[in-house]
């Protein structure tokens, strides 16, 4: 939770979701690693995952559940591709 204002935010600020998409499909993954936003097949189809606009509209979240994600990411300068060490391993 945090404080926004007056009010108080069970979000995320915007800037820190993660953007994954292969060109076809797009997704929006929160600071903790669950998948948030994701419409298939297509991006103007309905919404699987809506979690960024309500914390009832499901979310997707694939890894252990007694460990955190880091909280930091870092891009290969000028792209949009993560950028990993040996100790985090992604696989798209």
């Amino acid at each position: 939770m945090r404080e926004v204002g007056d009010k108080v935010t069970t979000f995320p600020p915007i800037a820190e979701y993660g953007l994954l998409s292969n060109c076809e499909q797009s997704c929006l993954v929160a600071p903790n690693g669950a998948v948030e936003w994701l419409c298939l097949p297509r991006p103007d189809s309905p919404s699987v995952f809506a979690a960024l606009l309500d914390r009832a509209a499901g979310t997707f979240r694939f890894g252990p559940s007694d460990a955190q994600v880091p909280q930091h990411r870092r891009y290969v300068p000028g792209t949009m591709v993560p950028l990993l060490t040996d100790s985090h391993i992604l696989s798209l």
